[in-house]
């Protein structure tokens, strides 16, 4: 045996139970620091309140009085989420024990697969996701604390009995990140004023929707349509309908607005038949009759009387009757 072996085997190490998490570290002559635990600066201990998850087992679901999901958004939804004849929803699938999460384990940093309470929380996140995904924007329009507020369990007045908190919510966002299956809003703000963050919204990737079976490809021409359909006033912003539905209604709204406008134009031809056998002074004079009648009050004292003068002779050229009718050979005035 060497010296050196020799040496470390005469040394005498005192037993596991001589150390404690209040002892210091053991000093050698020199005073340096040779073996234990540093002790935190602040003196801070480990408290008496729990630690258990507030929320263990989260479920969301839209309300069955809601109108279904368009397109592949209610495909990718009708895929995650089941509901019975009674209208009480379940999972059909859970989204934590897909394949993804098995084969990019590794590569997201992770040593073992979630715990259950995760898994639940993740379950319960990607249906909400899906559900107010905002076609036209691409764009969950749910922010952190809005997701933890819908996740939280409530009773059946809508009082909150078991809560998510928003940093549950944001830590599994960073974790579903690294596996390239969400991404948060890169124009995120300081608000200098009430010292806090901006809220932070969520984009889904193509490789989420992969995920559910379902064509980015096609996601995105629906939501060129809808984008479409929004800007032709067929539908309004953040409505759940069917295209074929929207234009229905856009072809009816059309329809009442020409229908309004004849009946206004047979209305003024009708009054004009009347005005034609009158002389011009008298025309004059049933025009400012009904702009007294049709313009509020308050417009009509702020006019000059020149200018309100101009305004009835303004009508009257409109309609054909003004002085190019009295010059064709109208009565002459009074």
């Amino acid at each position: 045996m060497s010296e050196k072996a020799q040496n470390i085997s005469q040394l005498s190490i005192p037993p596991i139970e001589a150390y404690s998490d209040d002892v210091l570290l053991a000093e050698k002559s020199d005073g340096e620091p040779e073996f234990g635990s540093i002790p935190k600066s602040d003196q801070r201990r480990r408290g008496e309140h729990s630690t258990k998850c507030l929320c263990p087992n989260p479920f969301w679901s839209r309300s069955k009085d809601f109108k279904r999901l368009p397109g592949q958004l209610g495909k990718a939804y009708n895929r995650l989420v089941k509901v019975d004849k009674e209208g009480n929803a379940s999972y059909r699938i859970h989204y934590s024990l897909h394949p993804i999460f098995v084969q990019l384990r590794e590569a997201a940093g992770r040593e073992r697969k979630m715990r259950p309470e995760r898994r639940n929380l993740l379950d319960a996140l990607a249906v909400l996701l899906i559900a107010n995904f905002d076609l036209t924007n691409s764009v969950v329009w749910l922010n952190v604390s809005q997701l933890a507020k819908h996740l939280s369990r409530k009773d059946e007045d809508g009082n909150v009995i078991e809560t998510v908190t928003n940093s549950r919510i944001s830590r599994l966002l960073e974790e579903l990140q690294k596996f390239n299956l969400v991404y948060p809003s890169e124009d995120q703000q300081w608000d200098k004023e009430s010292r806090l963050w901006f809220p932070k919204h969520i984009y889904l990737t193509d490789l989420f929707w992969k995920t559910l079976n379902i064509s980015p490809e096609k996601l995105v021409r629906e939501g060129e349509k809808r984008r479409q359909a929004e800007y032709e006033g067929i539908c309004m912003p953040g409505e759940i309908i069917s295209v074929s539905r929207a234009r229905e209604q856009w072809n009816q709204k059309i329809r009442s607005k020409t229908l309004k406008e004849r009946r206004l134009k047979a209305a003024e031809n009708k009054a004009n038949k009347r005005l034609q056998d009158l002389p011009l002074d008298e025309r004059l004079n049933k025009i400012a009759e009904y702009y007294r009648k049709r313009l509020p009050a308050s417009s009509i004292n702020q006019l000059t009387l020149s200018e309100y003068e101009q305004c009835c002779y303004s009508e009257l050229n409109r309609r054909g009757l003004g002085h190019s009718a009295y010059d064709s050979g109208d009565p002459p005035v009074h």
